[in-house]
């Protein structure tokens, strides 16, 4: 995880269409956005992989600039 201490978080429910070395490219909410892995916490063991369905939590400050929240 590359989240520091006290970032505010979100969580989504997503679908990771892509996977580069620094971001995730997620559907969420029926959008496609590009998270920075340094902004994501995610349970690999569950969500890698392009195809994979899982929760991932997020800065507070990706989260609106993303225009989740």
């Amino acid at each position: 995880m590359s989240l520091r201490d006290g970032d505010e978080r979100v969580e989504f429910t997503v679908r990771i269409k892509r996977v580069t070395d620094l971001a995730y490219l997620c559907r969420v909410d029926g959008k496609d956005v590009w998270f920075p892995k340094s902004h994501v916490d995610l349970d690999e063991s569950e969500v890698s992989e392009e195809g994979d369905v899982g929760t991932i939590v997020v800065s507070e400050f990706i989260a609106v600039d993303r225009g989740l929240v």
